[in-house]
């Protein structure tokens, strides 16, 4: 399984925008065969827009599986390609480019679990991590670059203490600002309680 990784980073300035604010014209990416973690910034390599893709976000938990298996079945159903992201959200007091094994693992091991998935339902599938200092936005800013068909994420079952749901704020954020369809799968309240 060939992982790409990819850095990004914002201006110092961005960090005080509220999350409904984008600006990605600030960012810099880039990409480098995982696991090695490149010492010079590299310009990412371009998607071809004329590809269909269905983005599945994976976060290495139980949700994961419901999001791959979606991820397939609309992909097939579009004939898109998949694309599995997971995002390593780096510290400010850290550069992207600085070593996180055990962050590094996790999302090899989620990344691979997502590959299974995908082979199951005989789908071909490209994974990426990402090293990025909000992931929310990479992930949007991501989908809106290369035209993204949809994007797939999976949340855990939160109440609010009225007895509605609750999402975190990189979920919100990305369901207002990316361009494509959003499905959003929650987990299950039972899921929330063990």
């Amino acid at each position: 399984m060939a992982i790409q990784t990819r850095q990004q980073d914002t201006e110092p300035d961005q960090i005080k925008k509220p999350l409904s604010q984008p600006d990605i014209s600030d960012h810099v990416a880039q990409t480098i065969p995982a696991p090695v973690v490149a010492s010079a910034p590299s310009t990412a390599t371009p998607r071809p827009t004329t590809t269909k893709q269905v983005f599945a976000i994976v976060r290495g938990d139980a949700m994961d599986a419901e999001v791959v298996k979606m991820a397939c079945i609309f992909a097939r159903a579009k004939q898109a390609q998949i694309v599995a992201m997971y995002g390593i959200e780096v510290p400010r007091k850290n550069e992207l480019e600085a070593p996180m094994p055990a962050e590094e693992e996790r999302a090899a091991a989620a990344l691979q679990t997502a590959t299974t998935i995908a082979e199951r339902y005989d789908s071909d599938i490209e994974t990426e991590m990402v090293k990025t200092r909000r992931f929310a936005l990479s992930v949007v800013e991501e989908a809106n670059r290369c035209a993204c068909t949809l994007l797939v994420l999976g949340v855990p079952y939160h109440e609010k203490s009225d007895g509605t749901a609750q999402m975190d704020p990189e979920t919100d954020y990305i369901l207002e600002h990316a361009l494509c369809r959003v499905v959003l799968i929650r987990g299950n309240k039972e899921a929330a309680r063990c």
